[in-house]
């Protein structure tokens, strides 16, 4: 059986932190241990005005200065 198209969790498949899913941002975050973020979270932040490229996909060095200037915002 042939499959053409990798897994989400294929060994071999790079994974484009110039270009990730709101999942996968969630995904990387959880592993990370920083803190907990869903997918949901990371589309609301998105809605909030978080950079995104047009197909709703993030940088992650992007996305990481943008949390860090909003909890600075914040207060």
């Amino acid at each position: 059986m042939s499959n053409d198209t990798p897994s989400r969790h294929d060994k071999n498949e790079a994974t484009n932190l110039a270009a990730l899913t709101a999942e996968q941002m969630a995904e990387i975050l959880a592993k990370a241990g920083g803190f907990a973020i869903t997918a949901d979270e990371v589309r609301a932040d998105f809605e909030r005005g978080a950079p995104a490229d047009s197909e709703g996909r993030i940088n992650l060095l992007a996305y990481a200065a943008w949390l860090a200037k909003d909890t600075n915002d914040r207060g």
